[in-house]
């Protein structure tokens, strides 16, 4: 086994090479969040849109026409 001094090296080089990684992760996670934000306002956008079209894409039943066998 290693003497002290080399076992508490071997922990700070853990310890960073962690660190960084952490970081990274914590990065990552933060652009998905603001990613999943923006599509969240694009597809609530959307779907206002739709809800606001759709009434004038259906005539009322009073304003269709029969079926041709009519």
């Amino acid at each position: 086994m290693g003497s002290s001094e080399e076992r508490v090296d071997e922990l700070e080089s853990r310890l960073a090479f962690q660190d960084e990684h952490i970081q990274q992760l914590n990065d990552i996670i933060t652009k998905l969040q603001l990613e999943v934000m923006t599509l969240n306002q694009r597809m609530t956008h959307s779907e206002m849109r739709l809800q606001e079209m759709t009434p004038s894409l259906l005539k009322p039943l009073s304003e269709e026409a029969p079926p041709p066998h009519y």
